[in-house]
């Protein structure tokens, strides 16, 4: 089969897999769409004359990845479980109670709020005969045990293969490949996750009320998270956070300790790759083996069939990565291909890679992570040579051979990200010729520190600082290419280049009288974009909170150095809080905050997502109702996290903690459900936005110590709506109303200005922006 062949068998089981996707049938018919999909551009690229044989296989490969991509698109959506949740929760609300069966498929893991969750595939399922949605019986339901007078008349388990997503309390361990027995609520996924998490197999959520263990993982795959912990551990030794998360992400896929700040550093300056493992660790893997088989004298042969074991070890080792995937099935075709003596080209092994690939698991091809992983290599085997041969007579040959790489891969994987990713800008191809060398240093140096780690995590720690200086570049390389200013800059280097080169080809070849076009045009373009000007984040100089003049609304915009900006609510009016954020020279926040639905608070919020750069929209319990802004966030492919009380993050230097409400909501009183967040700023003062929660979360929040702080953002714009008590509770040294002037509610009320005597208050109204240096 020529290469040729190889790329049609390969495209034909791609649109197979995602024509059977989208028409989710069960066979016969699911067979015959995939069938019919294909059929015309096989026969048509085949030719008239035909090969039969080639047809059939072409036919044989579509149809079967449809079959497979259909039977699990219903799997998915129509399993036991996704049934049973779907015909009592989404017509009663509430959640289901269910006693399930699973297996861990990856290592937990933890939002960016604090929250902890876990992949899993489902062997039974048993729903009780009388569950019903949230009762004060519910918990019964799901664990009958808990008390006297809980019952249940339990179905009989059933068997399924579904996958869910478990929510994890903080005291339960669920290890990867581990089987536990779980009771609790199961409920439908929604928001801005429900699409991800369905790409993953999964449209439900259990959040448990019992969880007992069945069996430990089998040891060759414990051992697996066993190297992962040691390696990890042994990365911290001696580095800092940020560079010990990186180099665990190099050798083991491991990010979960990787900063918020710097993961977002990271994906805007393009390198995201970098820092998960991809088909670069395989082919060091296979090195190593190799080179340690010659060294004990097991023989090329030997050493080939224990690559072999070693790279599908290793790609559980690091979680089944798409990118792991394609690699582990090149390389395992190459090895297979030395056996037999019958080694082909790189183009026809990446085709017959991807074919094999998708037919084993057909929900690869909607996954990004494949697609860019293909395109990436694709432009690598393609494009890279052709722009190398090409490389100036000056510029040495390894320097043109890693450009030429990254050129052509940023090249291929450019429509991809411009279609389904987070976009391409001129500066990640620097940002990748810097970093990628540096990556590659620092992931051998990480593999020799994971042996070691094997027998001594403080020698491997010793090992790993080496990595130190590659790490350093890393970080820097996204720093540097991150910020607009410097993006900006390049693209006008680029741009001024890309006239240069145009002005000279004017000069070269166009007729004496019109080569002054080509000066003409370097001069205009650099007068454009020289005229643009840079751009700023207007990071602030240290940690502050601001609360912006919006009107009668709520708009609190938090700084931190490291962390960038935060805000919480935009106000009432469609254009005031972009326009804010313009004054100040704002292009990017580090997340928004929707306190709850109201409008005096939402309304701002889609323009500040059109208008600048926003990393995550975090939402309440109830911010769903906030159908604005959640268009507005999937319009511009801004993530959405749901947060509730006892979540957190880090924002830079700041903390923040979600005080309430609880993740059930408190009734359905937007204001009730409103989020309130206290901040904390090491070695500086601590504030509470209380959005505009009224009586009965600030009756449940009114003895918490948290609620004592040195700011206060005064709940709902200072109306006469607080629990008794409360704001003496708080004993805040400032306090802020947001509020418009001369406004129809009466706010602030009397009393709450009486309450809130002696305090350093602050109004909008009157002061126009409140700015509060929260660490001097």
């Amino acid at each position: 089969m020529t290469t040729t062949t190889a790329a049609l068998v390969l495209a034909c089981a791609w649109v197979g897999a995602l024509v059977g996707a989208a028409i989710p049938l069960v066979a016969p018919i699911g067979l015959v769409a995939g069938v019919a999909a294909v059929a015309g551009a096989a026969l048509a690229a085949i030719g008239r004359r035909g090969r039969p044989l080639l047809v059939a296989v072409v036919l044989a490969v579509a149809a079967t990845a449809a079959r497979g991509a259909s039977v699990r698109t219903v799997a998915v959506a129509e399993g036991v479980l996704a049934r049973a949740v779907d015909e009592r929760v989404t017509a009663t609300g509430g959640g289901l109670a269910v006693s399930v069966d699973l297996t861990a498929v990856d290592d937990p893991r933890t939002t960016r709020t604090g929250g902890r969750w876990v992949l899993a595939r489902l062997s039974a399922v048993e729903v009780p005969a009388d569950a019903r949605t949230p009762t004060p019986s519910t918990r019964c339901a799901a664990a009958p045990e808990q008390g006297p007078g809980c019952t249940s008349a339990a179905s009989a388990p059933r068997r399924t293969r579904e996958r869910v997503v478990l929510r994890l309390p903080a005291d339960v361990r669920a290890p990867f490949d581990a089987h536990l027995r779980v009771r609790g609520l199961a409920t439908p996924i929604e928001g801005a996750a429900a699409g991800w998490f369905e790409g993953l197999g999964a449209v439900v959520q259990i959040d448990p009320v019992r969880t007992e263990p069945i069996a430990d993982p089998p040891g060759w795959r414990a051992a697996t998270t066993w190297l992962r912990v040691r390696t990890g551990a042994a990365a911290g030794t001696h580095l800092g956070r940020a560079p010990a998360a990186l180099l665990a992400g190099l050798v083991t896929g491991d990010v979960e300790d990787l900063p918020e700040a710097t993961a977002d550093q990271v994906r805007d300056a393009g390198l995201s790759h970098l820092v998960a493992v991809s088909g670069s660790n395989v082919a060091l893997v296979v090195a190593g083996v190799l080179g340690f088989a010659g060294l004990v004298g097991v023989g090329r042969r030997g050493g080939w069939w224990l690559a072999l074991g070693a790279v599908w070890w290793f790609a559980v080792l690091v979680r089944v990565e798409p990118s792991v995937v394609r690699a582990s099935a090149m390389a395992t075709l190459v090895l297979a291909a030395l056996l037999v003596g019958r080694v082909r080209s790189t183009g026809h092994l990446l085709c017959t890679a991807g074919a094999v690939v998708l037919l084993v698991d057909p929900m690869l091809a909607r996954r990004l992570g494949f697609v860019l992983s293909m395109s990436a290599t694709a432009g690598v085997v393609l494009i890279a040579p052709a722009l190398a041969a090409r490389r100036p007579t000056w510029l040495p040959r390894p320097v043109a051979a890693l450009a030429s790489a990254t050129v052509a891969a940023q090249v291929a994987v450019a429509p991809v990200l411009l279609v389904g990713g987070d976009g391409v800008h001129a500066a990640s191809i620097p940002a990748n010729v810097l970093a990628v060398p540096a990556a590659g240093a620092a992931s051998l140096v990480g593999a020799v520190a994971a042996v070691v780690a094997v027998i001594d995590v403080e020698a491997a720690g010793v090992v790993a600082a080496v990595a130190r200086p590659a790490l350093w570049l890393v970080l820097a390389s996204a720093r540097w290419f991150a910020d607009p200013a410097v993006r900006q800059a390049v693209e006008v280097i680029g741009a001024l280049a890309a006239a240069g080169l145009l002005a000279i080809l004017a000069w070269r070849r166009l007729p004496h009288r019109v080569r002054v076009v080509g000066p003409v045009v370097v001069a205009v373009v650099a007068a454009m974009l020289v005229g643009r000007g840079p751009t700023s984040t207007g990071a602030p100089a240290s940690p502050v909170l601001i609360a912006l003049d919006v009107g009668q609304g709520d708009a609190i915009l938090l700084g931190d150095p490291s962390g960038g900006w935060v805000l919480v609510d935009g106000g009432p009016d469609p254009a005031a809080a972009a326009d804010r954020l313009a004054d100040r020279g704002i292009t990017r926040l580090a997340a928004v905050v929707a306190s709850h639905s109201d409008a005096d608070h939402v309304t701002g919020l889609p323009a500040v997502l059109r208008a600048v750069d926003v990393g995550t929209v975090i939402i309440g319990p109830r911010g769903e109702a906030a159908a604005d802004l959640l268009a507005a966030a999937r319009s511009a492919g801004t993530r959405v996290t749901t947060v509730a009380a006892g979540g957190s993050w880090q924002h830079g230097t700041t903390a923040i903690r979600v005080l309430s409400p609880p993740q059930t909501g408190l009734g359905e009183d937007p204001n009730d459900n409103s989020l309130v967040l206290r901040v904390d700023v090491p070695g500086g003062r601590s504030a509470l936005l209380t959005g505009d929660a009224e009586v009965v979360p600030q009756s449940l929040l009114i003895d918490d110590p948290l609620v004592d702080v040195d700011v206060l953002k005064v709940p709902h714009h200072g109306g006469a709506t607080n629990a008794q008590g409360f704001l003496a509770a708080t004993t805040p040294e400032v306090a802020v109303i947001s509020v418009g002037a001369d406004n129809d509610f009466g706010h602030p009320h009397p009393d709450v200005l009486a309450d809130l005597a002696g305090i350093d208050l602050r109004r909008t109204d009157e002061d126009g922006d409140v700015v509060i240096i929260l660490r001097p």
